[in-house]
C-alpha cells in the first residue's frame, strides 16, 4: 500500500541483502510495520529482522511478529526463535553420502547381511529398515557434523595464514595447508549437494554451485510450511503442540475415512522406471531417496524383481510399503485454517517405482479410455483451453443478445473423496481385466498415513478412501504425454 516504486537507496539495500546472503524470516499476521494513521491509509514495511544462514541453522523456525502500536505510528517487531520441541524428525537419506568412496561397498555388505523371511515386499522393507539403522551409525563416523568440520578446517587455514603473515612457512605447514584446502573443497561439495537436495530446486547445470542460494530456498520452504498456530474447525485458535497435532491428525483422519453406509519379469521395464524418477525428490517414510536405487541398482535389483513378481501374482502391497507421509503446503500466505493447506503425499520409494511401472502401462491405452471431449489428460490440450472456450461463448452471447447461464462448479478435494469401490467399478466398465484391477486395489487397500506437523510425523491412520495412487498415475501420465494440466 502506498508508493510501490523502488528508489535508488531501496535497490542498493536489496542488493546488499542478496550479496550478503541474509535471510528475511516470515512475518506473522502483519505485512506492514508503518502507517500514516490517516483516513486514507498508507502502509509500508520499514522494519524487519535480517540474519545470516549460519544463525538460521541454530534457530531454523524463527519468524518476526508485528506487535500492537500504542503511541507510535510504527509497530514494534519481535523475533520469535521458537524454542518449542515438536519431536524428532524422520530419517532422511542424504544424497551426498553416495560420494563417499566406501558407501557402495558398505551398502552391499549391509544389504546382504540382513536375512529375513516372509513376503517379498515385507522382506524388502525390512532390509531398508536394517540399512537405515546402519546408516545412522555410519554417518557419524564417516561425516560427523559437517558444519563443525567446516569450522575446524577454516580455523586451521586461518591459523596457517596468520603464521605466514609473520614469515615464511615451513614445508610441513605448506603441506598441511594444501591438505586442508582439499578437505574444505570436499566439505563444500557435500554441503552444496545437501542443500540442493533440501531446496528441491532443479539447477540448470550439474556443476553450477550456489550453496547460499540452495540454503535460502530450503529454509524458505521450511519456514513457509512451519505451523505456529492454527484455527480449528470449531473456530478456536490453537497454539499448544499436542492440541495442534491432534487437530491435524483428526482432520485428515476424517478426510480419508469412508463414511458409514457407504508376471513382472521384465527387468528392463522396472529399471527404466527407476532411472526415470527424480533422485532429488523428498525422502519418503522409509527415509530413502530414489538415488539409492539408481546408484545401488546392481545390489538391490534381484530383491526388487522378486517384489514385483510377488505383486504380479497376488496384487498385494504390504502396509510398510504403502505407508505415506502427508506434508501440508499452505495455499496462501498467513493462513491459519487447516482446510487452507494442500496435502502433498510422500510415498515410499518402492511404491513410487510400482506406480511408475503401472502408469507406464496405463498410458499405452489411455487414448482408448478418455473421451476427446474431456478437458484434461488429452495430449496437446491445455487446461486453459476450457477458459478460452468459455470466454468465446460468453462473448458470442453478448454479441447476439441471447440469454444464457454459466455454471462454475468446484469440487473441493475431489481426488481425496473418490471411493475405492467406485474406482474398481469404473475400471471394470472400462474393460480392464481382473488382474489389472487387483493391482490397482493392491495399491490402495493397504495405505496408511501420518501427517508431518512441522517436520514431525503425527498419528498413523488407516485410510479407507483416497486417490493418492491415482494422483501418482496422473502425474506420471502427464509427464509422459506432456499434458499441460
Amino acid at each position: 500500500m502506498g508508493d510501490s516504486r523502488l528508489t535508488l537507496n531501496m535497490r542498493c539495500f536489496d542488493e546488499f541483502i542478496r550479496e550478503s546472503g541474509l535471510l528475511d524470516p516470515p512475518s506473522k499476521d502483519a505485512a506492514f510495520t508503518w502507517s500514516n494513521m490517516q483516513v486514507v491509509s498508507i502502509c509500508k514495511r520499514l522494519d524487519r529482522f535480517l540474519f545470516s544462514a549460519e544463525w538460521d541453522s541454530f534457530f531454523s523456525q524463527s519468524f518476526q511478529e508485528a506487535l500492537p502500536r500504542w503511541t507510535s505510528n510504527r509497530s514494534p517487531i519481535c523475533l520469535e526463535t521458537n524454542s518449542l520441541k515438536w519431536g524428532p524428525t524422520p530419517f532422511r537419506f542424504e544424497n551426498m553420502w553416495l560420494l563417499h568412496p566406501e558407501f557402495k561397498e558398505k551398502f552391499r555388505e549391509w544389504w546382504q547381511e540382513c536375512m529375513v523371511e516372509g513376503w517379498e515386499g515385507h522382506k524388502f522393507m525390512r532390509k531398508l529398515k536394517f540399512v537405515k539403522s546402519k546408516l545412522k551409525e555410519w554417518k557419524k563416523v564417516a561425516y560427523g557434523d559437517l558444519r563443525e568440520r567446516k569450522k575446524l578446517i577454516l580455523s586451521d587455514l586461518g591459523r596457517i595464514d596468520l603464521i605466514e603473515q609473520k614469515g615464511n612457512l615451513n614445508p610441513k605447514l605448506v603441506s598441511e595447508r594444501t591438505l586442508r584446502r582439499r578437505e574444505l573443497e570436499d566439505v563444500l561439495l557435500k554441503e552444496e549437494i545437501q542443500w540442493r537436495q533440501k531446496s528441491r530446486v532443479k539447477w540448470i547445470k550439474e556443476r553450477d554451485c550456489n550453496s547460499k542460494f540452495f540454503h535460502r530456498m530450503a529454509t524458505g520452504r521450511r519456514s513457509k510450511k512451519f505451523i505456529k498456530s492454527l484455527i480449528s474447525e470449531r473456530g478456536e485458535t490453537l497454539s499448544n503442540i499436542e492440541v495442534i497435532s491432534e487437530e491435524i491428525v483428526n482432520f485428515f483422519g476424517k478426510l480419508y475415512s469412508k463414511p458409514e453406509g457407504d508376471s513382472w519379469r521384465i527387468e528392463g521395464e522396472v529399471r527404466m522406471a527407476v532411472f526415470q524418477l527424480n533422485k532429488e525428490k523428498a525422502p519418503s517414510p522409509d527415509g530413502f531417496t530414489i538415488a539409492i536405487y539408481q546408484e545401488c541398482w546392481d545390489v538391490i535389483k534381484e530383491d526388487l524383481m522378486r517384489v514385483f513378481s510377488e505383486f504380479h501374482s497376488n496384487g498385494v502391497i504390504n502396509q510398510s510399503t504403502n505407508a505415506t507421509f502427508i506434508a501440508m503446503v499452505p495455499k496462501k500466505s498467513q493462513t491459519f485454517k487447516i482446510s487452507n493447506y494442500r496435502p502433498i503425499s510422500l510415498v515410499t520409494s518402492l511404491y513410487k517405482i510400482i506406480a511408475k511401472v503401472l502408469s507406464g502401462r496405463l498410458r499405452k491405452v489411455l487414448h482408448e479410455t478418455i473421451s476427446g471431449f474431456q478437458g484434461a489428460f488429452v495430449e496437446g490440450r491445455h487446461i486453459l483451453d476450457a477458459i478460452f472456450i468459455v470466454n468465446e461463448v460468453v462473448d458470442e452471447k453478448r454479441r447476439s443478445g441471447e440469454e444464457g447461464v454459466v455454471f462454475k462448479i468446484d469440487f473441493e478435494k475431489a481426488y481425496d473423496h473418490v471411493d475405492w469401490g467406485f474406482l474398481d467399478h469404473v475400471l471394470q466398465r472400462k474393460g480392464f481385466s481382473q488382474k489389472w484391477r487387483s493391482w490397482t486395489r493392491g495399491c490402495l487397500s493397504s495405505s496408511s498415513f501420518a501427517i508431518l506437523v512441522n517436520g514431525n510425523a503425527k498419528g498413523w491412520v488407516k485410510a479407507s478412501r483416497d486417490f493418492w495412487a491415482s494422483i501418482w498415475f496422473k502425474n506420471q501420465l502427464r509427464k509422459k504425454h506432456h499434458f499441460r494440466y
